[in-house]
């Protein structure tokens, strides 16, 4: 289920409002946000993509004083994990159980300061890596699927955020 929002702008703060679906259903109380950071972090916590925010970004920066989005599956459980890679050597006592052998490990860490920051031209290979094995061999029991949003870093390079669909 979706949820829609009128978001507006007063000043530096910014009121949002959802709007309510069937016959006779009334808004609730608007809950604010004394500045985009903060409603941006509200947007992401919903679920929002990050093209969405922006265009939202974009519509206030223009002058607009509202804008609406909607936000598909808002109400399914999820995790907001990040991607990362990790350098692995191993280390035996002997040659013969892998001295040295060396390899890369994906992982996903809930906390967004361990999340890999990727270069533009590498990170699709390494989405698609992690995509292609979760969905066959990590979902089940409680874990239902993967969504992968790529998030630009202010010096051009990408993190990685993934949802984690649970239920």
């Amino acid at each position: 289920m979706s949820k829609k929002f009128i978001l507006h702008k007063a000043g530096t703060q910014f009121i949002e409002t959802e709007i309510p679906e069937g016959r006779g259903a009334h808004a609730a109380a608007s809950p604010f946000y004394n500045n985009w950071g903060a409603l941006e972090q509200r947007l992401v916590a919903l679920g929002a993509f990050p093209e969405v925010i922006k265009r939202v970004k974009a519509d206030f920066d223009s002058g607009k004083d509202s804008t609406s989005l909607e936000i598909a599956n808002s109400d399914r459980l999820s995790n907001e994990l990040f991607l990362a890679v990790l350098p692995l050597i191993h280390v035996s006592t002997t040659a013969y159980f892998g001295y040295g052998l060396t390899e890369q490990t994906l992982t996903l860490f809930p906390d967004k300061k361990f999340a890999t920051v990727f270069f533009p031209d590498e990170v699709d290979n390494y989405i698609l890596a992690f995509e292609s094995r979760a969905q066959k061999y990590l979902t089940g029991g409680h874990v239902t699927g993967y969504e992968f949003h790529k998030q630009p870093t202010e010096d051009g390079r990408v993190i990685v955020r993934v949802v984690q669909y649970v239920g």
